[in-house]
């Protein structure tokens, strides 16, 4: 007999649900002095040095003397203000994945690909990796191409792989990206 079991309602790890006493502190201040514009939604106040510690790509921009550096605000036109009000929630450490959503978290993980944010996109990619399943390999695949992170990529192929191996159904494959299940195809059949 062959078989993958597989967990419902899965629990969410701790070292992905705990709030740092400092990040709690900072969070609740009023002297945040830099501000995030997102399109026509709003704007979202930061503290300009937790901003930097997050990303190189921050810290560089804070650095460099450019616009944003001198008048204490980025614009930022490609994500939505709930996209950033998350990244923001998570750079002071505050509990941002049980309310979070497939989709929110691929919007997030493609926010942290392109503002270099490795410690977030480690673990988006955690989080969405615990919840990899037959229903949702497909979805998280093509989310994953969406988002560049070639690390879940190589998770959802190998468990494509394994499905393909024990003859285990997956859920919406018609849906799967054409490049990617190519690939699949050719990868199932080689000797590597």
């Amino acid at each position: 007999m062959k078989g993958l079991l597989i967990f419902k309602g899965v629990v969410i790890p701790k070292v992905l649900l705990n709030a740092g006493v400092l990040g709690q502190g900072l969070w609740e201040r009023d002297d945040k002095d830099f501000k995030i514009v997102v399109k026509n939604e709003g704007s979202i106040k930061i503290h300009k040095l937790v901003l930097a510690t997050q990303s190189d790509s921050f810290n560089g921009m804070l650095q460099s003397g450019m616009q944003e550096a001198i008048t204490n605000t980025l614009q930022i036109t490609d994500f939505n203000l709930k996209t950033v009000g998350f990244a923001v929630e998570f750079f002071y450490e505050r509990n941002i994945f049980e309310t979070l959503t497939f989709d929110d978290a691929f919007e997030l993980l493609r926010f942290a690909d392109k503002y270099r944010i490795p410690y977030l996109q480690d673990r988006l990619e955690f989080y969405l990796s615990i919840h990899l399943s037959p229903a949702t390999v497909c979805k998280f695949t093509n989310g994953s191409i969406y988002a560049n992170s070639t690390n879940l990529q190589r998770e959802c192929s190998d468990f494509l792989m394994l499905c393909s191996r024990f003859t285990i159904a997956v859920d919406d494959l018609e849906e799967l990206n054409n490049e990617f299940a190519a690939q699949m195809f050719k990868k199932s059949f080689s000797s590597h």
